[in-house]
């Protein structure tokens, strides 16, 4: 381990701006330690690349952490500590797989992260949590698929920040629910959920601490339990201990016209089921920045970002990514054109306020289409609209944002293909279908977008000269 002087870390703070784009993801770097708690998976943003998250380090100051850093053998790495204003504050260089070691000797209560670059590539990221709260938690270990179950939260100041609020999580890799919990008594708080809003299956539950910073893109962690295992199961179970709370329901018996009564089964939910849902209380996660951000973080989309700031607290917004979300958008451009697909459901008081969207999709998708042909569209009565967007290239990842006026299903999609060997983009123009009277779609041409860098962190402003977002209006019924 090195410590560094203050001309090395500064140093250190231009070159990591500097930094070459993170390289593609292939399963041959991670990061982990040996104090982590498992959780489930989540992205998190460092430095402008998206990372997934699966486990994060719990630590108090003076501790020192042993990280395992897995590499490519002979690779020659280095691991960043940054701390919650992305600052680095600490460094370790290893060759291939190995281990290294950080003192945490001196520093505050808050979210810090480590960072693996190769050659300058981002590679990985992990959080650290130095706690200022300890945090336990008590939850149910089974309900039944229509139960109302509590789970409470006990928390201890240790040092730093007072906290700002209390959240609960029950999440899988497919489903993650988040709860605000209230203050019930003293250090204990405790939150509500509702367990046919997660489907059956096996979660875990967490409780953690936030405070008044902003790490990692959200409100910085000062503690987290070890999480719980819940069962959902089909059938009503009765609570199975721990927690309280659970509202139970029974099998019934129906009678039949002989006198006689059968049991009656839980219908088998039918349709296609989605890939991902999340659930998330909209409250801002951003506090300091305009509008209010919410965390959704499915595979891929990441953040909603209400305009109206009087929609905090208005309610829950659920994210759910999978065939029926894609399904009109596969019939209108083809399914090889959507590069990821969701259905964005809001409270009403929170219908009527604009957003922005942050997608996360692998740059690998476009093949040989160029990053000008990509677009965000949502769904409308009798047609599409396509939103004002913004695509930014990143080594193996595109983030796209788009501002939407309201909410129904979103589809990421590559508007015009490139064929091998034709012009980019930026050297032809594009057609644009437009709406005729009768409700037809007639393609106009229309001056080509542009992008800007070197391929390798490119910026398409979609419909950036019209301003608002153009109509396509191809009937979804028509075709």
């Amino acid at each position: 381990m090195r410590r560094l002087s203050v001309t090395a870390l500064a140093l250190l703070v231009c070159l990591a701006a500097l930094a070459a784009p993170l390289a593609a993801a292939d399963g041959a770097y991670d990061l982990t330690s040996d104090s982590a708690v498992d959780v489930p998976d989540r992205q998190v943003e460092v430095q402008g690349d998206t990372f997934t998250i699966s486990s994060v380090t719990r630590a108090d100051p003076g501790d020192t952490i042993s990280v395992t850093v897995t590499a490519p053998s002979g690779a020659e790495t280095t691991t960043l500590l940054y701390d919650n204003e992305q600052q680095i504050v600490d460094a370790a260089d290893s060759t291939g797989t190995s281990t290294v070691e950080f003192d945490l000797s001196g520093y505050d209560a808050g979210t810090f992260s480590l960072v693996l670059q190769d050659d300058g590539a981002r590679e990985a990221a992990h959080p650290v949590v130095v706690r200022g709260y300890s945090v336990t938690s008590d939850a149910p270990t089974s309900v039944g698929p229509d139960d109302t179950f509590s789970v409470t939260a006990d928390v201890s100041k240790l040092r730093g920040d007072d906290l700002t609020r209390v959240e609960v999580v029950v999440a899988n890799d497919a489903t993650t629910l988040r709860a605000d919990a209230t203050a019930a008594n003293g250090d204990t708080y405790e939150a509500s959920v509702d367990a046919s809003r997660l489907g059956t299956g096996s979660y875990q539950v967490y409780a953690t601490v936030r405070g008044p910073e902003q790490a990692l893109g959200n409100d910085e962690l000062l503690g987290l339990d070890d999480p719980s295992t819940l069962e959902v199961e089909e059938q009503s179970s009765g609570g199975g201990g721990g927690g309280g709370g659970v509202s139970t329901a029974t099998d019934t018996d129906t009678p039949t016209p002989d006198g006689t009564a059968t049991d009656t089964d839980t219908p088998t939910p039918t349709g296609p089921q989605p890939d991902e849902r999340v659930t998330a209380e909209i409250v801002d996660e951003r506090s300091g920045e305009p509008g209010v951000t919410v965390a959704v973080e499915t595979q891929t989309l990441s953040t909603i970002t209400f305009a109206d700031e009087s929609v905090q607290l208005a309610g829950d917004v659920t994210v759910e990514r999978g065939p029926a979300a894609a399904a009109p958008f596969d019939d209108q451009f083809g399914a090889d054109a959507v590069l990821t697909a969701v259905d964005v459901s809001v409270p009403p008081a929170a219908a009527g306020s604009g957003a922005t969207l942050r997608f996360t999709v692998d740059a690998a998708a476009l093949g040989d289409r160029g990053l000008a042909t990509v677009g965000v569209v949502r769904e409308v009565d009798g047609g599409v609209e396509l939103l004002p967007t913004d695509a930014e290239r990143s080594g193996s990842t595109v983030t796209v944002t788009a501002q939407t006026p309201g909410f129904s299903r979103f589809a990421v999609v590559s508007l015009d293909r490139l064929a091998p060997g034709t012009p980019d983009a930026t050297d032809a123009p594009s057609a644009t279908p437009t709406p005729t009277a009768d409700g037809a779609v007639t393609p106009v041409d229309s001056p080509a977008p542009t992008t800007s860098g070197d391929g390798d962190s490119d910026v398409f402003v979609l419909l950036g000269l019209l301003g608002t977002a153009a109509v396509l209006a191809a009937r979804l019924s028509g075709r």
